[in-house]
Formats: structure tokens, C-alpha cells, sequence
């Protein structure tokens, strides 16, 4: 990244030896890191990088005294004087190969992951001159402004001239308008011209925004003026927001390396300027609720792996699937439709879908709402709503919420079939969210009861199923879970990497038979963890079954670190435990209910202390304990699999009967299904 003056007269022939230079560097870089170099390079021109050569008296006149209504409104005056920048951009164009015209603002935009870095490139030095004075420059805000995409993860300013250049006695006061827009959305803002470096926070005691402000030496020195040569090397973890910054100066034989700078970035949600996202609500909706296990204990995030699922649009009338599938990312954007219905079997991975279109709709700049379909038992709609938003949100009031632009709103509604109301007083709720929100977006396991209401709601409604994973969307997943997995993902060849995900792959697709098991990601994952613990001959064993099992087996083996012959001790505690919880019609229990468990099994089975199962259970990850203090399981559906466990030994008994009988009664009851599904695995 150059914050300006990469030459010292703008002319040809130094951009020429420049190029030299950057070449040379980009070569030396790729070859040490191969392809984690950015491809471009990032630049803004300074007062330096103008050719005032080129410089013509109509240029001259218009910067003397440079406002709005001089601009006026078309691009005239500013192509105008951006004329002696020429060369710069020609040389910015042959650099990064692809042609780039020269503009007062410009992105440069990559994508690290699933995680999207926006470099913003102010041109302040459009209106430069040989002799320019402090105060005198100006930046013309209102005409680029509405151009300016701030839907990342980070956002990086990077100009040339510091803000006390421009002209502060304008009717905007340029110098504060720049300053102001800088400040609003940027994370860490980088600059140049002064030739000293600088390192400073900048806090707007209204909004609570922060942003990270740096300065640098010049790379080229000059003795005469007192210039030291140096530079800067920027490191920001983009997943836990933490940042370094490493000055190097030149002692006159090395470049050594100076005092490091650590600096923390605001969490995602906080920059936002209106409403604060609840931080250890957004955690709870990125945790990984699956027992998954890395190499070094790695604390995997939902992000860190989830793919997008594809979505196959259904015919409301004719119930038929179309042949055209979407991307189901398209829904967190800009959208055609005011509502979205989405359909997914069990363990399709609905609620992680919805969570992630929930923290990827921040980076939208949108104020999303969360809330589950079982929170509407009546009509009431602001009750649920309230208390959603004061779970979500912490700096302001509901009212302001409710008060706020809709553009801005969307609402995500988790199993809306958990709802306790009939299709009529579904079609009414409806019609009030509408009216308070952008859009709509739901998720359900039994779309077409309800298909007809939608359709008579709004004319702008998609209804859709939920796919398994296609061959390039699965192969993604595979790569993504062998990267988190890697020991040393930097020593390991991208040809060796290839052949272990195509061999991973091969081997899912046996496991996975001719569709006898949908690829959801549950499945993929589980068949991955499985792989790595043991490596079974029998494929015929695949079942849903099989997949917890081997989930449950590797949490206690990898994660808790249990030994082999303990492994079936602590399942049949679980299995007994979920039975109890389920017995008791139950999802939870206190340490104390928990420690009376514990002292009721003992009295039947030989098992290690209350302390060492609780610490072990809790390590698997397959038992939680939340904030309130409770005790449950973290997955529903291995809670459903050790209930099953526990039925299936007592089918000859009169109680197991009676379960079955209920079970097969409430069969509707998804929880009730799978716990059937289950118990046919474990009775083979």
C-alpha cells in the first residue's frame, strides 16, 4: 500500500522505474507466500504523483478558489484538473492490470475467505499545486459519497493529505465534512504527506465509534530536509478484530524494527452508528453448535465453515420444483422480494443458515431482528418484537428501533411452523411485520400449509426449498474443514492440499451413497470427523445413526479426552441423562437436579465422581451450561439419538410400549419423528 508520492514529479520515466521496483517485490512476495498475495496493490496520489507539466492556466484558475458551486454539477472541473494525474493512473493501471481511469475515489476490495476487506483510496491530491498551502485543498464529499460501499468486515482509509489541508472555511467547512465522513464508517484510516510517524484512536463520544489513525516516514530519504526513510507492516486478525502495527526505520546499514503498536477493532455491529449490536448475542449465533474437533483445540466458528445452500424456487399452485436454483446468499442484500420462505427438511441446517444471513446483514448495514416462530402465541406482535430487540441490541430504546427507518430492518423468523397460530392468523401477522420491515425472511419445516397465505400477502414472496450441497458446494466445505484442520496450513502444497480434498471427497460421496443421505453439511461434517477417527470398511453402516454416532464417539475421544474403554460409560450416562430429561418432559437441569441424577445412576452403575463426568461432559461439548446457569445438551438432534439409545433397551417393557404408542400418536412433532428414526437405528 503507497499513501501518495510514489514518484517525486509525476513524469513517465519514473513510474517506468517504479514499476520496476513494485514488480520486483510483488515477485519476491509471491514466491514466499504464493497465493496469499493480495493481486493488487493498493495506492492514492499525492501532490508528487501530478505532472504539473501538464498543468494548463484553466487548472490554475479553477483551484484558487475550489467549492461546490464551482464544481458545479457535472464531472468538468474535476476531469479537468485531474489531467496532470495522468501518468499516475497509467502507472496504477499497468501495476494492478486492469484499466483505471483517473478518479477522486476509488475501492479496492478483497475478499480473505468469508471474511470482505474494503481499502478506500481518497484522492486528495485531485487539486494539488507546486505550492500549496495548509488549508488550501478541498474534497469535493457530495459527489462521491453515495458511491462509497462500507459492507465489509473492515474498512481502510488511505489518502494522502491529512485532513488539516483542506479548507475549513468553506460553507461545510471542508475540512470537518472530510474529516466526519472518514471517521463515520472507517476501522483503521492510513495517511501520508507528513513524513512522521503517528499512531492514534479516534472516539466519537456520541456513536461510540472508533477508528485507528496511522501516519508513516517517507520510504525514500532526504537528508537535507530531515526526511528518515521507514515503513510500516499492518497485521489485523480479521476474525477476533485484533491488530499490529510494526514500524521499520533505516539506521543508516538496516531497516529496524521499532516499538509495536497493538490495537483492538470495534466488533462488528458496533460500528454501525445507529444501533449497537449485542456482542455476546452475535458470539452465541457464529458458536458451533455441532461437537466438531480440530487439530490444537481450535475454536471453530459457524463463519469460519458454513457454505451458503443452494435454493430451488417451488411452484405455489402446482407444488413442482423449477430447474433454476439461487444462491441463498442473494437474500441478504438488496432483494427483490418483501418476503422469503425457506424449507428445510430436519438437519438441513435451517437455524444456521438464518443466523448466518442475521450477521452477514450487518455487514449490509442493515439493523436485523431475530426471533423464533414459537414466540407467536397471539397476535400481539410488539411484545415479542421488544424483547427480541433488547436481547439484540444495547444502546437504545425499542421505540427508536420501531421508529426507524424500515429500508434499514429486516426481520428473521426461525421455524415459523413452531408458531401457535392458524394460516388466517398467520396471513394477519404478516401483513403487520410488513409494515415494519424491509423484508422478511423465514425459515420452516412444512411450507405448503401455508403457501396460499403468503401468496394472497404480497405478490413480492419467494418460496423455496433448502438444497443438499452440490458436488462444487460440498467440494467447498471439504476444503474449508481440511484448511481449519491443517496443522500448518502454510507448509502443507496447494497440489497436496488438492489430492487430500479430492480423496476426502471421494470417500464422503461413498459414505454418502446414491442419495440414501442428503450431503447437508451436518452429514459431510459428521462423515469428516468420522473419517479421522476411524476408517470404516462397511459402508453399508451409513445412517443418519451412524453420523451421531461417530459425532458423539469423536467429541468424547478428541474433545473430552476420553479414554477408548471409558467411551461407552459416558455414552450410556448420556443416554440415561437425556432419557431422564426426557422422561420428565424436560430440556434442561440445575446443578443441583444434575448432582441428584448423578447420585441415582451411581446407585446402578459404576461411574466416576459427579465433578470429573461434569468437567469431561462439558469439554465433549455435547452437554452446555448456559449463562442462566442450566445444564442441557448443545445439539437437539444427539439429544434425539441417546433418548432413542435408552427406548430401544426397554421396547419389550410395558413403558417402552407406551413411548412408542406416544411417540407414533405425535408423530407430526418433528422432535417426536426423529426420536422414532433414531430408535429404528438403535433396535437393528
Amino acid at each position: 500500500m503507497f499513501t501518495g508520492d510514489v514518484v517525486y514529479s509525476g513524469s513517465e520515466e519514473e513510474y517506468i522505474l517504479a514499476s520496476k521496483f513494485l514488480n520486483s517485490i510483488r515477485s519476491l512476495l509471491k514466491t514466499l507466500y504464493k497465493d496469499k498475495v493480495y493481486e493488487q496493490i493498493i495506492f492514492t496520489p499525492g501532490n508528487h504523483d501530478c505532472n504539473f507539466n501538464m498543468d494548463r492556466q484553466a487548472r490554475k484558475n479553477a483551484i484558487k478558489n475550489m467549492n461546490y458551486d464551482y464544481i458545479g454539477d457535472d464531472n468538468s472541473v474535476i476531469e479537468q484538473c485531474l489531467i496532470v494525474q495522468e501518468p499516475f493512473w497509467n502507472f496504477e493501471s499497468s501495476i494492478n492490470g486492469q484499466e483505471t481511469k483517473p478518479c477522486i475515489y476509488k475501492e479496492y476490495i478483497d475478499d480473505i475467505q468469508k471474511e470482505v476487506v474494503i481499502f478506500h483510496s481518497f484522492n486528495t491530491a485531485w487539486m494539488s499545486s507546486i505550492n500549496e498551502n495548509v488549508g488550501s485543498l478541498f474534497y469535493p464529499i457530495k459527489n462521491i459519497e453515495e458511491t462509497i460501499n462500507t459492507k465489509a468486515t473492515i474498512n481502510i482509509s488511505v489518502f494522502h493529505h491529512h485532513s488539516s489541508w483542506l479548507n475549513p472555511n468553506t460553507e461545510e467547512n471542508n475540512k470537518h465534512e472530510f474529516s466526519e465522513l472518514i471517521n463515520s464508517f472507517s476501522d483503521v484510516v492510513i495517511y501520508g504527506h507528513e513524513h512522521e510517524r503517528q499512531g492514534m484512536i479516534h472516539t466519537d463520544l456520541n456513536t461510540h465509534k472508533e477508528c485507528y489513525i496511522f501516519a508513516g516516514e517517507a520510504l525514500q530519504m532526504n537528508q537535507a530536509k530531515k526526511v528518515h526513510s521507514g515503513f510500516q507492516v499492518f497485521i489485523i486478525n480479521t476474525e477476533n478484530r485484533i491488530g499490529f502495527n510494526y514500524p521499520f526505520h533505516w539506521n543508516g546499514t538496516i531497516y529496524s524494527q521499532q516499538e509495536e503498536q497493538k490495537f483492538s477493532l470495534k466488533e462488528i455491529g458496533h460500528n454501525n452508528l445507529d444501533f449497537h449490536s449485542n456482542q455476546a448475542f452475535l458470539s452465541s449465533l457464529n458458536d458451533m453448535k455441532l461437537p466438531l474437533f480440530f487439530n490444537d483445540d481450535k475454536k471453530i466458528k459457524l463463519k469460519d465453515i458454513f457454505i451458503y445452500p443452494d435454493i430451488e424456487k417451488t411452484n405455489d399452485l402446482k407444488k413442482e420444483l423449477y430447474e433454476n436454483y439461487v444462491d441463498s446468499s442473494i437474500f441478504i442484500g438488496s432483494s427483490n422480494y418483501k418476503v422469503v420462505l425457506l424449507e428445510g427438511e430436519n438437519q438441513s441446517g435451517k437455524s444456521s443458515l438464518i443466523n448466518m444471513m442475521y450477521l452477514d446483514s450487518i455487514l449490509h448495514q442493515k439493523f436485523p431482528l431475530l426471533i423464533n416462530g414459537k414466540c407467536f402465541k397471539k397476535m400481539e406482535i410488539d411484545k415479542p418484537l421488544e424483547k427480541a430487540f433488547i436481547e439484540q441490541y444495547e444502546n437504545k430504546s425499542f421505540e427508536e428501533y420501531s421508529q426507524y427507518s424500515n429500508e434499514c430492518k429486516i426481520l428473521f423468523i426461525d421455524n415459523l411452523n413452531s408458531a401457535e397460530l392458524n394460516n388466517k392468523s398467520i396471513l394477519e401477522l404478516l401483513k403487520k411485520l410488513e409494515n415494519r420491515f424491509s423484508r422478511i425472511i423465514i425459515t420452516t419445516s412444512s411450507i405448503y400449509n401455508i403457501i396460499s397465505v403468503l401468496e394472497s400477502t404480497t405478490k413480492d414472496v419467494f418460496c423455496g426449498k433448502i438444497l443438499p450441497l452440490g458436488h462444487k458446494k460440498r467440494n467447498k466445505l471439504i476444503e474449508n474443514y481440511h484448511r481449519l484442520n491443517e496443522e500448518n496450513p502454510y507448509s502443507i502444497t496447494e497440489q497436496i492440499f488438492l489430492e487430500k480434498t479430492k480423496d476426502s471427497y471421494e470417500q464422503v460421496q461413498t459414505f454418502l451413497g446414491d442419495k440414501l443421505i442428503p450431503s447437508y453439511p451436518i452429514f459431510v461434517l459428521s462423515i469428516l470427523q468420522s473419517m479421522n477417527l476411524v476408517k470404516p470398511n462397511n459402508y453399508e453402516q451409513t445412517s443418519y445413526g451412524y453420523c451421531y454416532q461417530s459425532l458423539i464417539h469423536f467429541a468424547l475421544a478428541a474433545k473430552a479426552k476420553i479414554k477408548n474403554e471409558d467411551i461407552d460409560t459416558y455414552i450410556n450416562y448420556l443416554s440415561e441423562l437425556a432419557f431422564s430429561l426426557f422422561d420428565k418432559k424436560k430440556k434442561s437441569l440445575s446443578d443441583i437436579e444434575f448432582q441428584e441424577f448423578h447420585k441415582n445412576y451411581s446407585a446402578n452403575y459404576i461411574a466416576p465422581s459427579f465433578t470429573e463426568v461434569r468437567d469431561k461432559l462439558l469439554g465433549s461439548g455435547l452437554l452446555v451450561y448456559d449463562e442462566d446457569e442450566w445444564f442441557h445438551f448443545g445439539y437437539n438432534y444427539i439429544f434425539y439419538f441417546l433418548v432413542a439409545q435408552k427406548i430401544a433397551t426397554i421396547l419389550t417393557e410395558e413403558k417402552g410400549r407406551k413411548i412408542i404408542q406416544y411417540l407414533c400418536k405425535n408423530i407430526q412433532v418433528d422432535k417426536y419423528a426423529n426420536i422414532l428414526i433414531f430408535v429404528a437405528h438403535h433396535s437393528k
